[in-house]
């Protein structure tokens, strides 16, 4: 395994790991509750933005208390709140006449009619418990109480008119019990349908009403929430089954529960008036009773509330009833609106589920694991950031389409949160990790490498192989042409000058090119192209940079009008080598190894043989084509290698218009392909025909010797045109 993949394991582990520790801590937030209230203002939002277009039955309507009413009764029957019980009595006959389904209060008639001046209280409570009697649809409220209160031997419980069988399934889920409930008065319990709690839930992170306790239990008796009691008296009481933890079953009709043996409230818009729940002012509603009473033609005919259940309540501000829903930023709530709502959720089957913890728990893991991976393998900041974001806005969208269409709840906020904790941590990690492991590349390479290359190192997806790895590059050695009689003859810090000036010009020129300054050995550079960023044009890269320089060094001692002339030389071939950091424990250089650096280092030295500054191999001549103005020089076998290479040189394309050197190449490449034949006298008179042309050309000057030679004295063996070079 090689150090790239180990430190990539190792990343992946701690990255892992990473996930791990964030999804646990989320989940230890989540376990404790941490993260409920932002959960819960995440479906408030819903609620009021997403919600379905669906709307409350149109078979429920309330009848409310207003202040209109209260002003009313006040100004034309000298009537104050609490108002005597006949006032009620004549509502119920009202609906009954009109064929209501059913009646809920939401009032309770725990204490006796006050005795008023033109009523007894007691004729009153009479009146009204007849009416509850000849109704027997009447459904009215009760309140469990924590505590013992000492009203309640006031009113014991007396059974109700109507009775229901009810099954309870899984009992280690009990039921909520009270010591204590305000029951209505003896004579109404013994003529209403049935009675209801109006306990309403509230959420103790904020105080917010989402779900109503579906049933609770006082001196062992069940009773339901007011809106599902009423609900059961509009079914003409089914059986009615409870899994407790899991459904509430009536008839037909199945509800689920939460593990406490709540039921979530699927809301449909604002309360009061103007809401979504029609209104009907109760003082309009004695006035209509009243006309009908005297058959006169009333304002709101009582036929109007055939099949309705109708519930009654207070929305005066004076009365103080009301409660804190998702709505209430709106406007105020009264708290028979929320009893209307849960009988409209059960008349139309519209349930708010939601999803199993399992599920949630799931998301958590997963989103963990996907942050975590990405910034394990991808480096790119900037698509971490968006891929985190994309998973985030998209989780989003599913949960608020699935709540829209479905009535579906899906955490938002947790697997957000784990989303958030894992990519926070993951990004300090990266950049405590990432920023090492810059500051060490930056060490490493900074002496070798461009900072644009640097810096194309850093951005890429994967760094270096520092540890060793096999390419496809171009390497060169070039060194200065007699430098040892040079440095002989001049003073010790004037060789150092005129090395460091030489240095300078062709580092400059080796790291604009993108290549990797692998070392200066005396005079030498060794430079390698293709690492340790690939690269596919590096025989190009490798090939102008040694043109530029000798063109720079030229031009600079030129300009100096220095007494030395430095003319430098280069070897230049292409192919596979291994490239990585490379020494002994307490010192590593990144550098080159393997025959193609060896082959460049040989070739340098040809140029002397031929006389020329940059020769390359055939394998750099087949990766830059047509690139450069070229000739073939000869096929060699270099000391201790069988294996024959064709080497070329490399000309300044200055040269490509000379036109005598151009002719004296043309003779050149005629006569070597008869050198290659054996056809050594045709060689040598094309080879002498070049050399007048151009008298100095270096190539042309030894293969006439060659031929000369030859002709003289013919290779041994058979002759393959290949000469073998025995120095080194």
């Amino acid at each position: 395994m090689s150090l790239r993949q180990r430190s990539a394991k190792h990343h992946l582990l701690i990255n892992a790991a990473v996930g791990f520790g964030s999804a646990l801590f989320v989940v230890f937030l989540w376990w404790y509750g941490v993260l409920d209230g932002l959960e819960l203002k995440t479906l408030d939002f819903r609620f009021r933005h997403f919600t379905s277009n669906v709307q409350p039955s149109d078979r429920v309507v309330i009848a409310a208390i207003d202040e209109k009413s209260l002003y009313e009764l006040k100004k034309n029957y000298n009537t104050v709140w609490k108002w005597p019980r006949d006032i009620y009595a004549l509502l119920v006959e009202y609906f009954q006449h009109g064929g209501a389904t059913a009646v809920a209060f939401d009032i309770l008639f725990s204490d006796p009619a006050v005795d008023r001046l033109t009523t007894d209280g007691a004729v009153t409570d009479g009146k009204f418990a007849d009416a509850l009697g000849n109704a027997g649809n009447v459904v009215l409220a009760m309140q469990f109480l924590e505590t013992v209160n000492v009203l309640t031997g006031d009113n014991p419980y007396t059974p109700t008119r109507d009775s229901l069988r009810i099954t309870i399934a899984n009992q280690r889920k009990s039921i909520n019990g009270y010591p204590s409930a305000i029951l209505p008065l003896t004579q109404f319990q013994k003529n209403s349908a049935l009675l209801g709690f109006v306990n309403f839930q509230e959420d103790e992170q904020d105080g917010i009403c989402r779900r109503i306790q579906i049933a609770g239990t006082h001196q062992d008796r069940l009773y339901f929430q007011l809106g599902v009691a009423a609900y059961l008296k509009s079914l003409k009481n089914p059986a009615v089954e409870i899994q407790s933890g899991k459904s509430f079953r009536a008839g037909d009709v199945e509800f689920p529960l939460t593990p406490e043996n709540d039921l979530l409230i699927s809301w449909y818009g604002r309360g009061g008036i103007g809401g979504v729940f029609r209104y009907y002012s109760i003082d309009s509603l004695i006035a209509s009773a009243l006309q009908e009473k005297e058959k006169i033609k009333p304002f709101i005919p009582s036929d109007r509330f055939k099949d309705k259940i109708v519930i009654i309540g207070g929305s005066a501000a004076g009365l103080y009833d009301f409660k804190s829903t998702p709505f209430t930023v709106y406007n105020s709530y009264p708290g028979m609106e929320i009893t209307a709502t849960v009988l409209s959720n059960l008349l139309q089957g519209d349930k708010l589920r939601r999803v199993n913890s399992l599920m949630t728990l799931l998301a958590v893991i997963l989103f963990a694991s996907f942050i975590s991976f990405l910034f394990a393998k991808v480096h790119k900041i900037r698509m971490v950031v968006g891929c985190s974001f994309v998973l985030a806005v998209l989780w989003m969208v599913l949960a608020l389409i699935l709540f829209k269409t479905q009535n579906l709840w899906i955490d938002i906020a947790i697997p957000e949160a784990a989303l958030m904790v894992t990519f926070a941590v993951s990004a300090v990690l990266s950049y405590y990790t990432e920023g090492r492991a810059r500051k060490y590349l930056r060490n490493v390479f900074g002496r070798y490498l461009s900072p644009m290359v640097i810096t194309e190192i850093l951005d890429r997806e994967e760094g270096p192989e520092l540890g060793g790895s096999q390419i496809d590059g171009s390497v060169f050695f070039s060194d200065i042409s007699s430098f040892t009689t040079i440095s002989e003859s001049m003073p010790p810090a004037e060789v150092v000058k005129l090395l460091n000036n030489y240095f300078t010009i062709a580092t400059d020129i080796l790291l604009q090119n993108e290549g990797l300054l692998d070392k200066y050995i005396g005079d030498a550079i060794m430079a390698v192209f293709g690492a340790p960023v690939e690269k596919q044009n590096h025989a190009y890269l490798a090939c102008k940079t040694a043109l530029e320089i000798n063109r720079a060094v030229t031009s600079n001692f030129l300009e100096r009008k220095a007494k030395i002339k430095l003319v430098t030389r280069f070897g230049i071939t292409s192919g596979s080598m291994v490239v990585g950091n490379i020494g002994s424990e307490r010192r590593l250089d990144y550098t080159a190894i393997g025959d193609t650096v060896n082959l460049a280092s040989r070739l340098e030295g040809v140029n002397k043989h031929y006389g020329t500054t940059i020769i390359i191999s055939g394998y750099t001549l087949e990766r830059i084509g047509r690139e450069f103005f070229t000739r073939e020089l000869d096929e060699i076998r270099v000391k201790g290698k069988k294996e024959a290479i064709c080497i070329h040189e490399l000309i300044d394309p200055a040269l490509a218009h000379d036109e005598l050197f151009r002719q004296c190449i043309e003779q050149y490449d005629a006569g070597l392909k008869r050198y290659k034949r054996g056809e050594f006298r045709e060689a040598l008179r094309l080879f002498q025909s070049g050399q007048a042309f151009k008298a100095d050309d270096g190539p042309t000057n030894l293969l006439i010797k060659r031929c000369e030679n030859y002709l003289q004295t013919p290779p041994a063996g058979t002759w393959d045109g290949v000469t073998t070079l025995d120095f080194k």
